[in-house]
This record gives structure tokens, C-alpha cells and sequence, in this order.
């Protein structure tokens, strides 16, 4: 009986020794070390070169004048003119694709002969009790 209290004592230490001190996702890597393990987010540098490469294949040379700019650590936002709507949306479709649902995108994208045109702002109630 002596024997077997020394026995438990001793598992108990070196258990204790192997996994105390660790977090919950840590021990389960441990205990069942085939587990299969989520894969690790892209670099912001691979992701970006990837975005500009789906860009240039879905646009051209249309695409060259195009900017990622990151929006916290969950988004991307895509500026620059296109010249077209139509561009407009295969540059959308094929960020979109490239990202997947791992982030967040948001378009700024502006077309030209549809976003440049001056607009008639109409005056501000000042302007009209002073003229």
C-alpha cells in the first residue's frame, strides 16, 4: 500500500511538472498531439501580393494604379479610378475571392465620367439671405 502511494505521488509530480502552467488550447495540443491545427493567417505582405496579382489578372493595366489600405486588423480597403462599373465589380469579385471571409473589404473604388463630375450643390440658407 506504502508502495502504491509512493507510485501515485511521483505520476502526480511528473504530470504536474509536464503539463501545470499551461492554457486550455495548449494542453489539448499536448494531450492529443495528431489534432489537426486551423492554419495560420497570411503574412499582410503575401496577402497584399496576392491581392495585387488577382487585381492585374481581373483588370490588366487597369488595375496598376490600385491601393490596399489596411482598416484595423480586420479590413482592407480598395482605392483608386477604374473605368468602369463593370471594373469596378471584377475588382471587387476577385479581391473578395482572393481574401476569402478572413477579412473584411470595403470598396472606394470611383469610376471615371461618373465620380469626377462636378455636381450643383445647392446654395446653403446663408448664402440665399445674404445674396
Amino acid at each position: 500500500m506504502l508502495l502504491g502511494l509512493g507510485l501515485g505521488l511521483a505520476a502526480g509530480l511528473v504530470l504536474g511538472e509536464w503539463l501545470g502552467g499551461q492554457d486550455r488550447k495548449t494542453l489539448a495540443g499536448r494531450l492529443n498531439p495528431w489534432r489537426k491545427r486551423p492554419a495560420a493567417p497570411p503574412q499582410p505582405s503575401e496577402l497584399t501580393d496576392r491581392l495585387h496579382a488577382a487585381l492585374a489578372t481581373a483588370l490588366g493595366p487597369d488595375g496598376a494604379g490600385l491601393e490596399l489600405v489596411s482598416v484595423g486588423r480586420q479590413g482592407i480597403e480598395l482605392h483608386g479610378w477604374v473605368p468602369s462599373r463593370a471594373a469596378r465589380s471584377r475588382a471587387m469579385r476577385a479581391a473578395t475571392a482572393t481574401i476569402g471571409s478572413s477579412l473584411r473589404l470595403v470598396d472606394c473604388l470611383l469610376v471615371l465620367g461618373e465620380d469626377d463630375l462636378p455636381t450643383a450643390d445647392p446654395p446653403i440658407p446663408d448664402e440665399l439671405e445674404s445674396a
